[in-house]
């Protein structure tokens, strides 16, 4: 597994006034989308030194709610951050990135994602859902994290896998 990092050399564990660590949306999607397949590359090509890593699996956004700079309460965003439909939209481009690169060099490299707090993700799956469906497209694999009690935490993966069946997304592992 590898995980696709925000702004890719512009300071993705950057610390916020207040003293917390943050981050930043990618400020340029399509060309971000191409770093990461050119990373991919780098990782499974023989780029790095002759080695070949063999990832399969590349996580993209890890917690886009906190360090990866979406403002998740929103549709649209605030503050300067971009909001869930722009995350849907950047998550999008990199499954087509990814399924482009797995047809031209014949791998078999998925996206998991987004890894967002079960709250926002049971709000935000049907709006993917749509946004997948209009791009002729599946998640691979959601991922989520969950703060909640251990009492709670078989209740809210059942709640979000009801969820993504609710969505039809059916098919859709959930990590």
């Amino acid at each position: 597994l590898w995980q696709a990092q925000y702004d890719l050399g512009a300071g993705a564990d950057a610390w916020a006034a207040d003293g917390r660590q943050t981050g930043r949306a990618p400020r340029d999607p399509e060309r971000w989308a191409r770093v990461v397949i050119q990373a991919l590359r780098h990782l499974n090509d023989g780029w790095a030194d002759g080695h070949r890593w063999d990832v399969r699996l590349v996580e993209f956004p890890n917690d886009p709610c906190g360090l990866g700079g979406y403002d998740c309460r929103s549709l649209d965003g605030a503050d300067g951050r971009p909001g869930r439909r722009r995350l849907a939209e950047d998550l999008i481009r990199l499954l087509r990135a990814v399924e482009a690169y797995n047809a031209e060099f014949g791998r078999d490299v998925r996206v998991a994602g987004p890894a967002m707090p079960a709250a926002e993700a049971l709000r935000w799956l049907p709006e993917l859902a749509k946004a997948l469906a209009r791009a002729k497209l599946r998640l691979p694999i959601l991922s989520y994290h969950d703060e909640a009690w251990p009492q709670e935490l078989a209740r809210h993966a059942q709640r979000v896998r009801r969820a993504l069946d609710d969505a039809g997304l059916c098919e859709t592992p959930v990590w």
